[in-house]
């Protein structure tokens, strides 16, 4: 049987070690948005557009080929990104 102590004492150091994991993980967060949008910025129209109509994820980006082409780079860019970081897996 675990005392009351014990449980206080337990519950103090978990109370401390949980914003500490949150702040791990907003951390890696932001560090793969900031790693995807830099690595996007090199791509040009043509990988963009096949990209986004390549992509495997958890749901289905369904655009055609006149729509994408429609689009600015800036557009194309944050639309896959956006994708990218849904389509992660959230633990």
């Amino acid at each position: 049987m675990v005392s009351a102590f014990a449980r206080v004492n337990l519950s103090a150091r978990v109370q401390g070690w949980v914003p500490d994991i949150f702040s791990e993980i907003r951390s890696m967060t932001s560090k793969y948005f900031d790693k995807e949008a830099t690595l996007l910025t090199a791509l040009d129209r043509g990988e963009l557009t096949r990209r986004i109509r390549n992509f495997k994820g958890r749901f289905k980006l369904d655009f055609d080929e006149d729509y994408l082409n429609s689009l600015s780079l800036d557009r194309l860019r944050h639309i896959l990104l956006a994708a990218l970081i849904n389509a992660k897996p959230h633990n």
